[in-house]
């Protein structure tokens, strides 16, 4: 029993040998080399100062300015709203805003400015609303969500 195994693990050895050494021994059947091209090969030199010709001697080289291109060269909006948005700018950089009083944060969905007061009471409540009177006078109370 025991000849039978090591027969037959010679054969194995032998057929797997045989394998590899043909396998090995194959040349590639693929020519993998590419083909000469007949195109020309691409400018070196570029010459940068070419404008183009044109038969068309109504052409002076003047820009003709639009009549009306939709949009108003002058800024219309009032100076409140600009301010406005400075202070809602401001403040945003400043949060998360952290004080004994209350804390502050700013809900980009809704657009308004959570307050949450640390502890809830009155006296909290009127702390924050004369700090944001004092800071940020533009800002309306409305967009502030006091919880």
């Amino acid at each position: 029993m025991k000849k039978l195994y090591v027969v037959l693990t010679v054969i194995t050895v032998i057929i797997i040998i045989t394998v590899i050494t043909v396998i090995t021994s194959r040349k590639p059947t693929t020519n993998y080399q590419l083909p000469a091209t007949t195109i020309a090969p691409l400018p070196t030199k570029i010459i940068i100062d070419q404008r183009p010709t044109t038969n068309d001697s109504k052409r002076t080289g003047k820009v003709i300015p639009a009549i009306f291109t939709g949009v108003s060269e002058e800024q219309n909006i009032p100076k409140i709203e600009t301010d406005l948005a400075t202070q809602k700018r401001e403040l945003r950089l400043k949060i998360p805003l952290t004080t004994p009083e209350f804390n502050v944060n700013f809900d980009f969905a809704n657009d308004v400015f959570d307050v949450t007061l640390t502890p809830t009471n009155v006296q909290n409540k009127t702390t924050f609303e004369a700090w944001a009177a004092a800071n940020y006078p533009l800002i309306p109370q409305d967009r502030f969500n006091v919880k």
